[in-house]
């Protein structure tokens, strides 16, 4: 072989070994996945300009009964068609129902969970609702299985839900608090489902975490300590401000309405929230690491992405830097 040949060689296994870089997806960087929550009584606010930035929405919600049967709302089967047709320029974006919540929305989850019939028709129930609604699976916010006996049926709630929404390729994520009792379950439960959205913007009372960046920094390292797959931890911003005295929260937009705050501040009139720069730092920070990705609650708390002020935009400053 002379030497020209030689050089061919060389320069065709070049572009072989360049192809298979660009083609393969485990060569490249994974990009953090954001995903959204839209709550029913926000949807009036929707941007659909959010679209372009978003890869999971979760519309909430679904008040799950103690038999299994779905508490849906009026509004919902309308307002999810809307959702539909507005992300038909989108085909890789995710759309989720959300099920459970605080208060009146987790009331009946211990009682479900607690009996295999109910179990086994509320995921069938739930996988049916999905698959009438064009729905790309759903999200279990149970807030929250505390004893033992809860996180023990809670597993087999799951455990449930896994097998019917795998048989119909339908994703399964949950919501959980970041206190270690939570982060535990989420151990318990991470090999039943596609991925975990932590809500690491919660205040945990017995705890001394006035802020929401020490809140975020205390729940990553209880993940870390509980050594569970970063790939699927997706931690949770707040797109809103809490007083440290009434405790009274304000959605973010308003916060901009009222007080028109720097980039930099994350305090204004009493009011703790993550504002731009940090909101930014926080998503780097989550792909630096990577970290599954970042979550929010809620779309219709920020200002629309064409703002200045939009966290949303931050966001995707912040994994593009």
């Amino acid at each position: 072989m002379d030497f020209i040949q030689a050089q061919k060689m060389s320069f065709r296994r070049f572009l072989i070994i360049i192809m298979i870089f660009l083609l393969c997806p485990m060569a490249q960087a994974q990009r953090p996945r954001v995903v959204a929550y839209l709550k029913y009584n926000s949807i009036s606010r929707f941007d659909p300009g959010s679209l372009d930035y978003i890869d999971e929405l979760i519309y909430k919600l679904i008040r799950p009964k103690a038999n299994g049967e779905l508490g849906i709302l009026p509004t919902a089967i309308s307002d999810i068609r809307m959702l539909n047709e507005e992300r038909k320029e989108y085909p890789e974006l995710k759309l989720l129902i959300g099920v459970g919540g605080a208060q009146i929305n987790s009331e009946h989850f211990a009682a479900l969970a607690s009996n295999q019939s109910s179990r086994e028709n509320f995921s069938l129930n739930l996988a049916e609702f999905c698959k009438t609604n064009n729905l790309q699976g759903a999200d279990i916010d149970w807030e929250y299985p505390k004893s033992k006996q809860d996180q023990d049926n809670a597993v087999l709630l799951f455990q449930e839900l896994k097998k019917v929404f795998g048989k119909r390729g339908l994703m399964l994520t949950t919501a959980l608090n970041y206190s270690k009792e939570q982060v535990h379950l989420l151990s318990l439960l991470i090999d039943n489902i596609d991925q975990a959205h932590l809500m690491t913007y919660e205040p945990l009372h017995y705890l001394n975490l006035p802020t929401f960046k020490e809140r975020f920094e205390h729940g990553v390292q209880n993940v870390i300590e509980a050594g569970i797959s970063r790939d699927r931890v997706v931690f949770g911003v707040p797109f809103f401000g809490i007083s440290g005295k009434s405790e009274k929260t304000m959605p973010y937009r308003k916060i901009v309405e009222l007080y028109q705050p720097p980039r930099e501040a994350d305090l204004v009139d009493g009011f703790d929230f993550m504002g731009g720069a940090t909101i930014r730092k926080t998503a780097q920070f989550i792909k630096d690491e990577n970290w599954g990705g970042i979550m929010f609650w809620e779309l219709g708390f920020d200002e629309k992405v064409d703002s200045p002020m939009s966290l949303l935009m931050e966001i995707e400053r912040g994994f593009n830097k």
